[in-house]
């Protein structure tokens, strides 16, 4: 009789089959909740460091870019800055020769021209861009050009290689500057027979008491945007004619650097 009673008292406490079902879910959800809780807190105990590494990375990759985009690192200049822009003043090129000092052909052919060694490359232009140097009270506008090396004629360039030269005057634009009138036509894809000087410390653009070194800029550069420079433009050769009389029937890349190739054992003078 006993045993009896407890049998029911323990049929009273047990659930019925509603209360149950009721009771698992609550189990179930519980445990679910507790899954997510922890995979949140796993998650971001590996977010938090990550977020971190990417803040660091970008902050360390913040000054690349800027000197890389935007401006130069101007070692041996004072008093000027440079960068890079897109749209100079626009007004027209000068193709007048009459502010340039006259030279001879076998001068322009020469190994140095004013203490620099001269270099003769064949090359095709990859990019070209236009900057501004600021002298605090003037500007100068210029342009980059970066050229493939294809065949080195003088200087012992390597082919396949790309070095840089700095243009008088910028391109892509109708800006009026003396003595740009071929170099304004440098444009990526071009190829040409290019003659720069090869920069040093020397090299140095000067503006009152401000002076800008150009090796800070490019390793070479053009001393006027006229006779250093054939260009191949589609089927035209473009050169400046009057200051090449020996060129006159060439018609393409080819015989320039003939003609070149021809005179560069007889002419090692040097103008000074």
């Amino acid at each position: 009789m006993k045993n009896q009673k407890i049998i029911e008292s323990w049929n009273k406490i047990e659930p019925n089959t509603g209360a149950k079902e009721r009771m698992l879910d609550s189990i179930l959800e519980d445990n679910q909740s507790g899954l997510r809780q922890k995979t949140r807190a796993s998650a971001l105990k590996w977010a938090l460091p990550l977020a971190a590494v990417a803040v660091l990375g970008f902050v360390v990759m913040m000054p690349l870019l800027k000197s890389e985009k935007v401006d130069f690192v101007l070692e041996g200049s004072k008093g000027v800055t440079v960068r890079y822009i897109k749209d100079p003043p626009a007004v027209n090129h000068n193709q007048d020769k009459t502010s340039l000092v006259w030279l001879e052909e076998d001068e322009l052919l020469a190994s140095h021209f004013n203490g620099s060694e001269i270099v003769i490359f064949e090359g095709m232009v990859s990019e070209v861009r236009n900057i501004v140097c600021d002298f605090d009270w003037t500007k100068a506008y210029m342009a980059i050009a970066w050229i493939t090396v294809q065949d080195s004629l003088r200087g012992n360039l390597m082919p396949g290689s790309t070095v840089t030269v700095l243009l008088p005057g910028p391109v892509g634009n109708e800006m009026r500057q003396e003595d740009t009138g071929i170099s304004f036509r440098l444009r990526a894809g071009v190829s040409g027979v290019f003659m720069p000087v090869r920069y040093d410390e020397n090299a140095l653009y000067s503006v009152g008491d401000n002076s800008l070194a150009l090796m800070d800029l490019a390793e070479f550069g053009l001393p006027d945007g006229m006779r250093w420079m054939f260009l191949q433009i589609g089927q035209d050769l473009v050169y400046e004619r009057e200051s090449y009389p020996s060129f006159t029937g060439s018609r393409n890349l080819g015989d320039v650097k003939a003609v070149i190739s021809a005179k560069l054992d007889l002419n090692e003078s040097v103008i000074e």
